[in-house]
This record gives structure tokens, sequence and C-alpha cells, in this order.
């Protein structure tokens, strides 16, 4: 069921199906500012009452920064195309999206529109892009959501999605990641570790095998650090997730996006503590730091990136 709500006193569309709850803000970037399970917050929060504002020329970090955001073109500012640089974390987070509510549809005593699916989209006049996402139930007790992106203009397009889910880590947790050895979509052990504030995992070569303490977040406060890890995804089709301590894991279910971030915040930003799941169509943060690095982060004219995240909760606790 979709219905209008409200989060943080900002104009919500909250979409609920079995256990679960999520909140979307069409005015704030179409951001998911709320995903819960059986009343648990899997996503992180920000703690200040009124919900921080981005708009277009806010910076990211000292806003609410918090939830899940779509970033496109970009996470990092950078050079851009035609001569216009790309914002800190992407042109999309800080526009509002027009949306739809559809399928069939009642009305609440309160006079709320009630539907099945919610559709978002915003066009990027500056840029020349279109980027369009429908929500809704998937299989099982899955929140589905399946975008489409699309280079309008008549030049390539140097760009990148990710998806910026922010998970809340507060108690600790374990994070699964999709690429391990002896597993059934096995792709190696392998990873890159893009930054680390600390050095705790000196990076020697780019590509290194996977630490199992790079994957446990501590149920405690210790030294504030952060790091980042990439892995390359080599199956159609992944998943990536977290586990907090005592909780059933938060899963995003891919299809269509070739490469997995996870980044490791542990009281260094803003004082949170969190595990960002990143999804994405290339590497590094920016189209510029792909290409340096031998990707083709570009859309050509007319040319059309689509994929599909689901989001899920597992079903039982699995002990650490």
């Amino acid at each position: 069921m979709v219905r209008l709500s409200t989060y943080k006193g900002v104009f919500a569309v909250e979409i609920c199906f079995g256990n679960i709850s999520a909140k979307f803000l069409p005015g704030e970037g179409g951001k998911l500012a709320s995903f819960k399970a059986d009343g648990y917050e899997y996503l992180l929060q920000n703690p200040s009452s009124a919900f921080l504002r981005l708009g277009k020329a806010g910076d990211f970090v000292a806003c609410e920064c918090a939830g899940f955001d779509d970033m496109f073109p970009t996470i990092d500012s950078c050079a851009g195309t035609g001569g216009k640089a790309y914002p800190d974390h992407g042109e999309v987070c800080r526009m509002p999206w027009a949306y739809e509510i559809i399928g069939e549809k009642t009305v609440e005593t309160d006079g709320g529109t009630v539907g099945e699916k919610i559709a978002m989209k915003f066009v990027s006049e500056k840029f020349g892009y279109r980027i369009e996402k429908t929500i809704g139930k998937g299989d099982g007790d899955a929140l589905e959501i399946s975008y489409e992106i699309e280079n309008t203009g008549r030049e390539p397009l140097p760009c990148l999605y990710a998806a910026h889910c922010l998970v809340n880590a507060e108690n600790g947790g374990k994070i699964i990641v999709p690429f391990r050895a002896n597993n059934e979509t096995n792709a190696g052990d392998e990873t890159e570790l893009f930054f680390d504030t600390t050095a705790t995992f000196p990076k020697g070569e780019t590509k290194r095998s996977l630490r199992e303490e790079m994957l446990n977040f501590p149920a405690r406060r210790g030294e504030k650090r952060c790091y980042k890890l990439y892995f390359p995804a080599k199956c159609g089709g992944y998943a990536v997730g977290f586990r907090p301590e005592g909780k059933p894991a938060f899963m995003i279910d891919v299809e269509g996006l070739p490469y997995a971030g996870i980044w490791v915040n542990d009281d260094y930003f803003n004082g949170a503590r969190c595990v960002g799941l990143e999804p994405c169509s290339d590497r590094y943060d920016s189209p510029e730091n792909a290409e340096k690095r031998g990707g083709k982060a570009v859309l050509l004219p007319r040319e059309k990136l689509k994929f599909k995240l689901g989001l899920s909760v597992e079903k039982t606790v699995v002990k650490r």
C-alpha cells in the first residue's frame, strides 16, 4: 500500500507491505529517508529533530547526510561536462522529483490517496539527462526499485550512478559482501581498498585479498576511522548487506550494476557509525577517477542505463 505521509515535518510518500515500511521524499532528491522492518530502523538517521534540507548549494555532509540517496552523475565533485562542474554528491539528490502514485487507488478517510506503486522522475536541463525510478513490492517482502537513466543530450555524458545507502551500525554488526571464495556466485576474494583514513589496512597493490576484519564493525567506538572497499562484479547479479548485532540482516539485491562499493564510517564523519552500501555503475567515486583507472563512466547520446535494487530484511537472526 502506498499513502501520503510526512518525515520530520517534510512531505513523504510511504509504501507498506508485510513487515516493511519505507518513506520516500520526492521534494528532497527522491530520498529514501526511512526503511523499517518490524519497527526497527535500518537506515542511519540524523539526530536533528528538523529535516536538514540540502538544496542546490548545500553541503551534503553538513546537512541530513543519512538514509539512502541516489548519487548521479557523480559522488565526488568533478569537472563534469560542457564546462559545467558536477556538485559534490551529484545533482539528483539536491533536486525535487516529480512523483505519481500508480496502480489501483482508493481514498483514505483523511483524504490521502492510496495506491500500489510510486513513480518518480527528475529531468536535468543543466546536464542533459533523465532519471526515473518505480518503487513497489517485489518478490517476497522485498522493496523493488527499478531505475532508468538516459542521456538526453547530443554529446557523451561522463557519469556514474551509485546508491548511497547509509545503514545504521550504532551497535556493531557484520558487513555482507557479494564476492567471497567458495560462494555459489563466487567471483574471487580480491577487493580494492580505495582509501583508509588510519592506514589500518595498508594498500600495497591496488587489488588485495579480502581480510575478515574489514567486514566486522565493532560494537564499541574505537579510533575514529573510515575506509572504502570496491568489489568487481563477475556475475550477473549479487547482493550486499549489513547484519546489525542481534537483528536480521538488511540486504540489497542488485541487478544491472557491475560493481559494489562498501564505505565504513566509524565515528569519522558527523560522529555517526554507519556502513554505506553502494552498488554502482563504475568505481572510484567520480567519472574522472574512473576514467583515469581504466573505466568507461559515460553514457552516449540516447543511451540508457537500466538496473534494479531489491531491499529486504532476512527472516531470521544469524549469530556472528
